[in-house]
């Protein structure tokens, strides 16, 4: 069993989080030593043969799974009021977060802003990097020979003829190049 947490903890770590309005403080291992509390319950399951003694730990089982359960729950709804909040222009109480949890809650900032931006001012905009990206995967071939129809990694169709020269992403320039049916276009940088 983990040494020194029990159920008792979790039902203690329950009812504060329940009763406090904010974020109520725990240690930064909590996650991983409750997991590990119900793993270790878990085994001891497997290996328990007296019947009585089984029932009893899947009980116990059954009850620090709802409770750890809900524990998140009840922590998760405080991050997502804390990070509407934040969006909103409001300075919520973060001391109490732990490192997974100010994760969770910097992602949820960052999600909910762009799509304020995107729905109350009509920002639609791709991103400058994600555009960037893109440009950068995309490679200039040359077409030796007639290739039949096909679907290229894009989920586009193609349809290439001896002789075209196409913009086609990475992973299709290289293949077409492997197969002997398409040879990598240097271009020339004309603005030196």
């Amino acid at each position: 069993m983990e040494e020194g947490f029990t159920y008792k903890d979790l039902r203690k770590i329950h009812q504060i989080e329940r009763k406090s309005p904010s974020l109520s403080s725990i240690d930064f291992s909590f996650y991983e030593r409750a997991r590990k509390y119900i793993g270790n319950l878990e085994e001891m399951i497997s290996k328990e043969r007296n019947f009585q003694k089984r029932r009893f730990l899947e009980d116990e089982l059954k009850n620090a799974l709802q409770t750890f359960n809900d524990i998140y729950e009840l922590r998760e709804k405080k991050i997502v009021q804390a990070a509407l909040s934040k969006v909103r222009g409001g300075s919520p109480d973060l001391k109490n977060l732990i490192p997974e949890e100010r994760d969770l809650f910097d992602k949820m900032v960052e999600n909910l802003s762009l799509f304020r931006e995107k729905l109350l001012l009509g920002k639609v905009e791709e991103r400058k990097e994600e555009v960037e990206k893109e440009t950068l995967k995309k490679q200039v071939i040359l077409i030796k020979e007639d290739i039949p129809t096909f679907v290229g990694t894009d989920m586009r169709k193609y349809s290439l003829k001896k002789g075209d020269v196409v913009s086609v992403d990475e992973n299709l320039c290289l293949t077409l190049e492997k197969r002997g049916v398409g040879e990598r276009v240097q271009l020339e940088d004309s603005t030196g």
